[in-house]
């Protein structure tokens, strides 16, 4: 069967079959869960439909790199990897431990491709540099400094062993970011029990901008300081090729980690800006959950593989967080359960 840009499907036996529509808007995230988890368990699959729902479906630029990047990590056999693809077929082989380098091409998201890659990376028995262009604090995508401030220190805490480093801001439309992964080797990963966070450690955030006046940061500041008066927030400036801002927010606590951000766009007041992400981390203080939404579906992967239970207090059973576990389990065979509040593991 031929794929786009006339790449063959590869025909293997004991292929799991995925329906990528079936993940709403989620569609790119059952992707990539997809490809971190067929990397380790050594299971081919076949996706169709994908992003179904969005109005350009098919693979766009960054699903694209992190399907790439995935088959260059493991040595995988693919089909149907081209722009606009539909229906791809992934057949893994050996994860292997090195220097990495992968461009989006456009402002893709950078943060969404070395999550694909890190799960398997951390296990591959050396030490991985990942170095990846794209864009850095874009739409509907992890920003780099949650990544680095808020995921990389959760995830710690399952095993990983990974540091970060922001090279160049990359903002819509130019992209142009460059960010780079350290990665050492983890044994395995181990099950995190937090269903009670503990005592406020702090707030802390960072302000950032590109290629606008200083003033634009500060107000970012000033106007999360108006919400959140107790928050320590820094700021960051840098050159990119296109211009930018972005606040994000987050608690710390003894058991988990709370996020929130806000991106700025023309006609939007810094001010609102910062208001924004502080208002998001505030209703997640009023709440009880150990760690937001989005970082309950970035670390489903880590929780299915651990050894050992997990539980962890989240805000809602989002359907990004449904349809991931759904793909787990056809990979892992275990469930992830939403009851009360509480995440958990189930064999």
């Amino acid at each position: 069967m031929e794929g786009r840009e006339g790449i063959e499907f590869v025909l293997v036996f004991n292929v799991i079959e995925i329906d990528g529509s079936s993940g709403g808007s989620g569609g790119g995230q059952l992707l990539r869960t997809s490809l971190s988890l067929s990397m380790i368990t050594k299971k081919a699959f076949r996706m169709t439909n994908i992003r179904a729902g969005r109005p350009n479906p098919g693979l766009a630029a960054q699903h694209l790199t992190a399907l790439l990047a995935a088959a260059k990590v493991c040595g995988a056999r693919i089909g149907g990897a081209g722009l606009g693809s539909v229906e791809i077929e992934f057949e893994p082989g050996e994860v292997k431990a090195g220097a990495y380098s992968f461009d989006v091409g456009t402002a893709g998201s950078a943060s969404l491709v070395a999550q694909t890659l890190l799960p398997a990376l951390c296990l591959a028995g050396g030490r991985s540099e990942i170095r990846i262009t794209g864009g850095t604090h874009v739409e509907w995508s992890p920003a780099y400094h949650y990544l680095e401030r808020v995921f990389i220190p959760f995830v710690s805490g399952f095993g990983v062993r990974c540091t970060a480093k922001l090279e160049k801001f990359g903002w819509y439309p130019a992209g142009g970011g460059v960010i780079r992964l350290a990665i050492e080797p983890s044994e395995r990963f181990m099950g995190i029990a937090a269903v009670s966070r503990g005592e406020l450690k702090g707030i802390f955030g960072i302000s950032c901008s590109s290629n606008l006046p200083d003033h634009v940061a500060e107000r970012q500041v000033s106007g999360a300081l108006g919400v959140l008066p107790e928050a320590k927030l820094e700021i960051k400036r840098g050159d990119a090729r296109s211009p930018g801002t972005w606040v994000g927010l987050w608690a710390e606590f003894e058991k988990g980690v709370c996020g929130a951000s806000a991106l700025g766009r023309r006609g939007k007041k810094a001010e609102e800006v910062g208001a924004e992400a502080a208002r998001g981390l505030a209703s997640l203080l009023a709440g009880t959950c150990c760690i937001d939404e989005h970082l309950a579906d970035q670390s489903m992967i880590y929780a299915a593989l651990a050894e050992g239970g997990t539980r962890l207090a989240i805000p809602a059973e989002t359907d990004h967080i449904k349809t991931n576990a759904g793909v787990i389990r056809e990979f892992v065979g275990v469930g992830i359960v939403v009851k009360d509040g509480v995440m958990e593991i189930k064999a």
